[in-house]
């Protein structure tokens, strides 16, 4: 069989594999830019401190993902999955542990706080909070809304359909 060069297979992909890769590659950033909009969002509405709102939304971006932490170390640490993030950084290095992580944790539907209850709730709380003009919570939860959005889009994406833990069928 003759050998396909990698920029012969890219091209060879569907457009859909190529969103995959890419949003495999960039999730970490892709959750940055949503903070990034959440703090504009906040500063059109509100306005105020700059740094403060910005602090307060990138926060929010990441503070769902601590559950992932949790997971590992924690409530799930016995899963098959969790010791071979520990073992991996523990003898690759913090690095390839991360590459690890990014190509494997879409399989993982044991995190808790990623399901349909904590996206309703955290869209609540951004909504009120803004309606109350507590701006700084307003733009927290927007930005964990927005999270928990583009990782239900993921795993469209990745999957075509929902995780089972979204719809609170953990391990499924």
């Amino acid at each position: 069989m003759p050998e396909v060069s990698g920029i012969a297979y890219y091209e060879q992909m569907t457009k859909r594999k190529k969103l995959t890769i890419m949003s495999e590659h960039y999730h970490g950033q892709m959750h940055f830019l949503f903070g990034l909009l959440a703090w504009v969002f906040g500063m059109i509405i509100f306005g105020g401190d700059q740094a403060s709102l910005l602090i307060v939304a990138l926060l929010g971006a990441y503070i769902p993902d601590a559950d992932h932490l949790l997971f590992i170390f924690w409530y799930g640490r016995q899963t098959r999955y969790a010791i071979e993030v520990r073992e991996c950084l523990l003898g690759d290095g913090l690095l390839t542990c991360i590459d690890y992580i990014k190509k494997n944790h879409k399989g993982n539907t044991k995190i808790l706080s990623h399901n349909m209850l904590f996206v309703a709730l955290a869209m609540f709380l951004s909504s009120w909070f803004v309606y109350t003009s507590q701006r700084l919570w307003g733009v927290f939860f927007l930005s964990w809304s927005l999270h928990y959005i583009f990782d239900i889009l993921e795993d469209l994406l990745f999957f075509g359909k929902l995780n089972g833990n979204w719809r609170l069928r953990f391990g499924k």
